[in-house]
């Protein structure tokens, strides 16, 4: 009825267990290690994008400053549709209000009347003054 287990029965059940764990392993491994070279492929392609948008921001601010904003913003538009066509607009558009945003601010333009920030100016008080111009004699001599 029951035949006796031999060692080489044991043997071939616990290889057979290490296998199923190496090769679970080795399939993780493999999915995480694949998992990360595509995260590395779409950060470089969102590291392309928003250099993209960097230069062609500052190009639209350079050569269209006389423009509006949404002249400027198509124009950024176009060129990313020229250059990566298969790309989400939106995703192109966050990216170029960032760049956009990253852009140094100009210096606030001065009050109209600047006298009045300047401080009052103080009379100076030299060797000449209420002496009636006998500066360096002395009273009563």
């Amino acid at each position: 009825m029951f035949e006796p287990f031999t060692v080489s029965a044991v043997v071939q059940s616990i290889l057979a267990i290490v296998a199923i764990v190496v090769a679970v392993a080795v399939w993780r491994w493999l999915r995480v290690a694949l998992d990360n070279g595509s995260l590395a492929a779409q950060n470089q392609a969102l590291a392309q994008i928003a250099a993209y948008a960097s230069v062609f921001v500052a190009a639209a601010e350079q050569t269209m400053s006389k423009q509006p904003g949404f002249a400027k913003l198509d124009w950024v538009m176009a060129q990313f549709a020229r250059v990566l066509p298969d790309m989400d607009p939106d995703l192109v558009r966050s990216y170029v209000e960032a760049a956009v945003k990253a852009l140094p601010q100009p210096a606030p333009p001065p009050p109209a009347n600047c006298d009045d920030l300047a401080p009052p100016a103080q009379s100076a008080v030299t060797s000449h003054s209420n002496t009636g111009g006998r500066a360096g004699k002395r009273a009563g001599t």
